[in-house]
């Protein structure tokens, strides 16, 4: 049996991702421990979305981990990262704050000068 290499999400520099991404549009900034616990609370992926200035943070099958009761249309558009990668983050970027940063298109994590891109859109990866 062949094993699965796909990873949603790649580790950049600041300086590449303002290059690849453009400029920050908004964010939202989220404890770092506290998002190890939304991580310790789900399985292998971890997925963001925005709507209404209100950031959702989900875990596989998309059940929310934040904000507490609610309940998430399954057209509305996640991010989904592995949690290996955003721990690797968490550890490159050594930050109490991880900033959930909206791009023009993108939606990334940013964890001191590092940042987690190319999450996979859910839908329709919802892993």
């Amino acid at each position: 049996m062949e094993q699965n290499t796909n990873e949603y999400g790649k580790i950049f520099s600041l300086s590449e991702a303002v290059h690849l991404f453009g400029e920050v549009k908004i964010s939202f900034p989220v404890n770092s421990k506290e998002l190890l616990t939304h991580c310790s609370k789900t399985e292998s992926v971890i997925m963001f979305g925005v709507e209404n200035a209100t950031l959702f943070i989900a875990g596989k099958g998309r059940n929310i981990l934040q904000p507490a009761g609610v309940t998430l249309s399954p057209e509305f558009a996640m991010r989904v990262f592995q949690i290996l990668k955003v721990e690797e983050l968490l550890k490159l970027g050594n930050s109490e704050i991880t900033e959930i940063e909206l791009r023009d298109e993108v939606l990334d994590l940013k964890n001191g000068e590092f940042i987690l891109e190319l999450g996979m859109p859910c839908p329709p990866y919802c892993a």
